[in-house]
C-alpha cells in the first residue's frame, strides 16, 4: 500500500491517457446530487480537506491503470467541472468561494477560471486549482487479508462503500455478482428499458441505481421457479450458488419475452400506465400469474380473449384502488365490508406490506 498525493492537473493527465478507470465492473452509477458536487468544489477552493481517493493499480498492455475503489463521485465531479466528462442530468457546475480581496462569496464557472482577466483578479486562481493536492491510497497487485488470503477488489469496494453515500443492498449485489443469470438481466434491461419507462413502472432513478436491473432479475427468478419466491433469499442463491447452463438461460429469456408480449396484448396503447399494475409489486403479481397461466396453456393469443382479460384487469384495478383509498390503514376484515371487499382486502394489505416475501406475494383476491 502507498500513500501519496497527486495534483488535479496530474489526475487530469492520467484520465486523458486512460489510466484512471472510473467504472470498473463493480462500480455504481453516479449517485451524487448537484448539491453534493458543489460542496466538494467549494471544499477544494476554501481549503477544506477532502477524503483520500483509493486506487487499485494493475497493468493493461504494460501500462499502469488505476481502478477507483473509492472516490468515483469526487473524481467525476472534478472531471465534469473541467469539461473532461459530461454527467447525465447534470448541468455545468460552478464553484462558490470567498474572494481573497473582498472576503465576500463569489461564483465562477470553469470557463471563467481560464480567463486571464479573472486569474489576475483572483491571484492566479487557475494555477492554484491545477496544483491542488488530492490524497491517494494505492493498492497494487493482489489484495490480501491479515492472514495472507486473497481478497477480490470488488469485495474491498463493497466494504469501503459502507460509509459516506453507502451502497444499498441492490448495489452491493450488483458489485459482487456476475455470470450468465446476471448478464441475462442486463440484456433484458436494455431491451425493455424504454417500454417500462413508458409504462411508468420504473423511473430513470431506478435505472441509475440498478433497481430496474434487480427488478428484471426478480421477474427472471419467477420464470425460473415458475412461481413466487422470497426475493432476496432466492435471488442471492441463484446469483451465488446455481451453476447456470445455456438451456436454462434461454428458457428464462423466452418465458420472459412471452409474458411481456402478453401484457402488451392485454393492455394495448400502453394502457397499463393508468392502472395499479404500474406499481412494481402489482406488476410482479400480474407477471407471475400470466407466466403460470401460460405454462398451463391457459393463455391464448387471440385479440378477443385479450380484450376480455384487459377489461377484467382494468375493473379489478379500479375496485382495488377505490378500496385502497377508502382505508388508509390495513383493512380489517369485518362485518362492515361487503363480500366482494372481503375478497379484495387481503391482496391490498399484502401489497402494502413486505411484498418481497413469498408469503405476501402469493396472496391474491378470490374473485
Amino acid at each position: 500500500m502507498k500513500c501519496y498525493t497527486k495534483t488535479i492537473s496530474e489526475l487530469r493527465m492520467d484520465f486523458e491517457k486512460k489510466q484512471i478507470e472510473l467504472a470498473p465492473p463493480y462500480q455504481r452509477k453516479p449517485a451524487w446530487k448537484t448539491k453534493q458536487r458543489r460542496l466538494l468544489l467549494s471544499s477544494l477552493f476554501n481549503g477544506i480537506p477532502i477524503p483520500a481517493l483509493i486506487f487499485h493499480r494493475h497493468f493493461r498492455r504494460d501500462k499502469p491503470v488505476y481502478d477507483v475503489l473509492d472516490g468515483k463521485q469526487r473524481l467525476e465531479t472534478i472531471f465534469h467541472f473541467i469539461g473532461k466528462i459530461k454527467l447525465k442530468d447534470e448541468d455545468e457546475l460552478w464553484v462558490e468561494f470567498k474572494n481573497p480581496k473582498t472576503d465576500k462569496e463569489d461564483y465562477l464557472y470553469f470557463g471563467e477560471l481560464c480567463s486571464s482577466k479573472v486569474n489576475k483578479e483572483y491571484e492566479n486562481i487557475l494555477e492554484k486549482f491545477w496544483e491542488y493536492p488530492i490524497p491517494i491510497i494505492e493498492y497494487e497487485g493482489d489484495l490480501s487479508d491479515i492472514f495472507g488470503r486473497n481478497v477480490a477488489s470488488k469485495e474491498v469496494f463493497v466494504r469501503i462503500n459502507s460509509t459516506g453515500s453507502p451502497l444499498k443492498k441492490h448495489e452491493m449485489r450488483h458489485a459482487l455478482w456476475t455470470g450468465p443469470f446476471f448478464e441475462l438481466g442486463s440484456v433484458l434491461e436494455r431491451k425493455y428499458k424504454n417500454l417500462f419507462l413508458k409504462w411508468r413502472i420504473i423511473s430513470k432513478a431506478d435505472i441509475d441505481r440498478y433497481l430496474f436491473h434487480e427488478f428484471i432479475l426478480e421477474l427472471c427468478t419467477a420464470c425460473f421457479e415458475g412461481n413466487y419466491s422470497d426475493r432476496r433469499k432466492k435471488l442471492d442463491e441463484l446469483l451465488s450458488q446455481h451453476e447456470w447452463n445455456k438451456k436454462e438461460i434461454n428458457r428464462i429469456q423466452k418465458q420472459f419475452n412471452k409474458v411481456i408480449s402478453c401484457v402488451k396484448e392485454i393492455f394495448p396503447d400502453d394502457g397499463i400506465k393508468s392502472t395499479r399494475f404500474k406499481n412494481k409489486s402489482d406488476f410482479y403479481s400480474l407477471f407471475v400469474v400470466l407466466q403460470k397461466l401460460e405454462q398451463k396453456e391457459y393463455v391464448i393469443d387471440d385479440k378477443k380473449s385479450n380484450k376480455i382479460a384487459g377489461r377484467f384487469l382494468l375493473t379489478f384495478s379500479k375496485q382495488t384502488q377505490k378500496l385502497d383509498n377508502k382505508y388508509p390503514d390495513n383493512i380489517v376484515i369485518d362485518i362492515k365490508l361487503s363480500e366482494h371487499e372481503k375478497q379484495l382486502a387481503p391482496y391490498i394489505n399484502s401489497s402494502r406490506q413486505a411484498t418481497d416475501s413469498k408469503r405476501h406475494r402469493e396472496i391474491y383476491p378470490q374473485c
